[in-house]
């Protein structure tokens, strides 16, 4: 399970999921060769979807990719809701899990093993886990990875960290994908990395296939520049917007719509690289 991992957005309008624009967004997956789509993570919103759906979106993935592996993705600050939602998304069809680390609630040491400990025995799907300290608060210790690892369905990492980090806290026999688009030459370039998990994917799967070569095209390096200037997933729903994929650009609140500025060049960049 590694290769490229498109982090889908779920393209909202009139603030529900537009499963019209999903179903052509899976299809320009399918199409461009991407077979691993992560289904409520990060990208998706996962937070700001309620538990229908969640479940809706699962479904209704796997209906329209019924060979593509489906990797649920799993976060709350609370261990019992977690593994919930691990369960439920074995139950739907899920191949695999990509859990993120409990946030806000600040869990311990121990409290992390645990919580992975948990939702790994409640299912028997494999788990990706996913650090990322600019969300979560923390990073996890090479000592958490490392009793994780101990764990049947467990040894595949999301690294949303700088390579040198993710260096020090690789443990033999670890499976690391990369979870940063504008870190990927770096990690394709550094021995440890076995994939990404891309956000820029969405729209430039090809590309982003190149950069996990470690070769980056202009386009892929410009789309990563306007990536950085607005809160994920805000500038890709724009950008897959200007380019005809999905209906509206919306996001749910507490996320906004980009600047007017960052709007135009967006449009301006799309233009020119005419998709």
């Amino acid at each position: 399970m590694n290769g490229l991992f498109t982090a889908l957005v779920t393209p909202f309008r009139d603030d529900k999921i537009c499963y019209t624009s999903l179903e052509k967004l899976i299809n320009w997956q399918l199409k461009n060769d991407v077979n691993n789509l992560v289904i409520a993570g990060t990208t998706g919103e996962s937070t700001l979807l309620t538990h229908k759906e969640k479940s809706d979106l699962l479904r209704f993935t796997r209906t329209v990719a019924p060979d593509c592996n489906l990797i649920a993705g799993v976060s709350s600050p609370s261990t019992a809701e977690a593994v919930k939602q691990a369960v439920i998304a074995e139950t739907l069809g899920a191949d695999a899990l990509l859990v993120s680390p409990p946030y806000y609630s600040k869990c311990t040491h121990d409290g992390y093993v645990f919580h992975i400990e948990s939702i790994a025995s409640a299912v028997s799907l494999p788990i990706i886990l996913y650090n990322v300290p600019a969300r979560s608060g923390y990073c996890i210790s090479r000592q958490q990875l490392q009793r994780c690892m101990e764990l049947p369905n467990v040894n595949h990492v999301k690294q949303c960290v700088e390579i040198d980090v993710a260096r020090r806290l690789y443990i033999n026999g670890m499976q690391v994908l990369c979870g940063d688009d504008g870190r990927l030459i770096e990690y394709a370039d550094s021995g440890i990395c076995s994939g990404a998990v891309s956000v820029m994917s969405n729209l430039f799967p090809h590309e982003t296939a190149q950069a996990m070569t470690g070769k980056s095209t202009d386009v892929y390096r410009k789309s990563v520049q306007l990536l950085s200037r607005d809160i994920n997933p805000v500038v890709i729903k724009y950008m897959l917007y200007c380019a005809g994929l999905i209906k509206s650009p919306d996001v749910r609140l507490p996320l906004t719509l980009p600047n007017n500025q960052l709007r135009l060049d967006i449009k301006n960049f799309i233009d020119e690289v005419n998709i």
